[in-house]
């Protein structure tokens, strides 16, 4: 039993403590110095706190959790398996890794959290247990937060949990490695926000001081050249007022006069807030973007979309590499324990859906169907991301004309039981390859086969000349053998398409109906005639 190292903060006091309060660069780049020294409390809260005032990484963050988030996950086996590996055994394995997954009951939020190492440096996942026996399935991946971390001082590979967040070494906890999985990022966006984020605060602070001093117009009042002396005190206090808030009396003789300086509006301050926002998602996007919106908001359709597909891009490369850690960090450990005669084989892969346009995927599968190919349920499962079966097939509605015809052509030649009969069986064939050729085309295989050339003889033997009743009859005698055999070998048939595949039935039900229907109209023709049938 072990139980979790991380529960709860414990230093309530930690969350009085403000690191904006006096922060300037030089406290930025002490802060910074610590963290490659293993230090990093005062480092990740003020991360933290950055993260919630500046704007553009704000913005920058949630742009690319976001991305993240929407991502599928799956549980995948190589096409190519070891040698000795056999498919059963990697499916086993799949199915097990799988469910271990499922059983996880705050994995987006894992993921996400995984996601912030590209802001703060690192993230921790510590695995918690059920009942807190480590042979156990995990129950959850909770997330530690970065302040609470330092690293070892003998050993910088190793890591060591400060309960207060503290950053103190001595006091700090060392841990089992394999109880956690990590993830550090060594040029994590940090190093360029904070510095980013503490000369913009210090432009905005001297932006608005500059505002207060000019931004108003200059103005100047003149006395009127025979001002007396003792009033001139008196009308500077008028001329004061009026010029205060534009409104009042001028003394007599006295003019008001405004100053153009020229360049008061703070232009400079508002261009260097935008070069450094454009730096920190220049940094943030891989070079991707400088900006996250156009100068009017959002920007068209068409700049929205280009913004999308770069974050995008980095989500499912950023996918890649937790992919990869939870791959080693997780996946293998747990085989190897659960299946340690076999080589793990089985992997998580986050992303895993293919991000081609699946409208265009459907025509190309439509425009394929139409020339007679089909894709395998599985592919198509793999690419949509859905459980697929098909649907089921409507019942084809007889043409009256044709209908009559045929049925014509055949009670024409009905001169014995067996030709009512063949009648019946020809409507049955045709529409029992009809009704599979709708459900599955592919997976009813052998039924077409079997069918088909059945049914090409009875079309051959309808288009021969009325008037040759003999041949027909002959014909129809010949195939008798081979309708009793169809007969007998339609339940294997059955069982051997059914298997696995119940959205089959219906089609096999409105066969089976196809039959019923064509015995009783068979008697009841027989019987008309007073013609014994079986």
């Amino acid at each position: 039993m072990r139980p979790p190292l991380h529960v709860r903060e414990l230093n309530r006091a930690r969350e009085w403590y403000n690191p904006l309060r006096g922060l300037d660069v030089q406290r930025v780049v002490a802060l910074l110095e610590e963290a490659e020294r293993g230090k990093y409390d005062g480092l990740q809260k003020l991360n933290r706190m950055a993260e919630k005032r500046h704007p553009a990484l704000r913005a920058l963050k949630r742009r690319r959790l976001a991305a993240l988030k929407k991502l599928d996950w799956s549980i995948k086996v190589p096409e190519t398996l070891p040698r000795g590996m056999t498919v059963a055994q990697a499916d086993a394995q799949a199915k097990f890794l799988r469910g271990r997954y499922e059983g996880i009951e705050n994995l987006p939020e894992a993921i996400e959290f995984m996601g912030l190492a590209e802001f703060r440096i690192f993230s921790h996942l510590e695995k918690h247990y059920e009942d807190g026996d480590e042979r156990a399935p995990i129950t959850r991946l909770q997330p530690v937060p970065q302040w609470h971390w330092c690293r070892d001082q003998e050993d910088f590979g190793l890591w060591r949990y400060d309960a207060e967040a503290r950053g103190n070494f001595t006091t700090a906890t060392g841990i089992e490695p394999a109880n956690f999985i990590i993830r550090e990022v060594d040029d994590a966006l940090c190093e360029v926000a904070l510095l980013c984020f503490i000369r913009r605060g210090l432009a905005k602070r001297n932006w608005t001081v500059f505002q207060e001093d000019y931004a108003l117009a200059s103005i100047f009042a003149k006395l009127g050249e025979n001002t007396p002396l003792d009033k001139v005190k008196e009308w500077l206090a008028l001329v004061k007022e009026v010029t205060g808030n534009s409104r009042g009396a001028l003394p007599p003789g006295a003019d008001i006069e405004a100053l153009d300086l020229g360049n008061l509006d703070g232009v400079q301050f508002e261009n260097f807030i935008k070069a450094e926002d454009s730096d920190l998602i220049l940094a943030g996007t891989s070079g991707l973007l400088t900006m996250l919106t156009a100068q009017t908001g959002m920007g068209s359709d068409g700049q929205s979309d280009a913004h999308e597909a770069s974050f995008d891009a980095l989500a499912i490369a950023e996918a890649m590499e937790i992919s990869a850690i939870f791959q080693a960090q997780h996946d293998k450990p747990l085989l190897r324990q659960e299946f340690p005669s076999q080589p793990p084989v089985a992997y998580f892969e986050l992303a895993a859906q293919d991000t081609e346009d699946l409208g265009a995927l459907a025509e190309r599968l439509v425009k394929l169907r139409q020339a007679g190919f089909v894709a395998q349920a599985q592919q198509l499962e793999e690419k949509f991301g859905l459980k697929l079966q098909p649907a089921p097939a409507p019942s084809p509605a007889a043409d009256p004309g044709q209908a009559g015809e045929a049925a014509a052509a055949l009670a024409n030649r009905a001169a014995a039981a067996q030709l009512a009969a063949a009648g019946n069986e020809a409507r049955f064939l045709a529409s029992a390859e009809a009704l599979l050729a709708e459900a599955d085309r592919a997976t009813l295989q052998p039924v077409i086969a079997r069918v088909a050339p059945i049914r090409a003889e009875l079309a051959r033997l309808a288009a021969l000349d009325e008037k040759d009743d003999a041949a027909f009859a002959a014909g129809l005698e010949a195939l008798q053998p081979q309708l009793r055999a169809l007969q007998a070998e339609l339940p294997a048939l059955e069982r051997q398409v059914l298997t696995g595949r119940p959205y089959l039935e219906e089609a096999f039900t409105d066969i089976i109906g196809t039959a019923f229907l064509s015995g009783a109209v068979s008697h009841a023709e027989a019987a008309k005639k007073g013609v014994k049938t079986p």
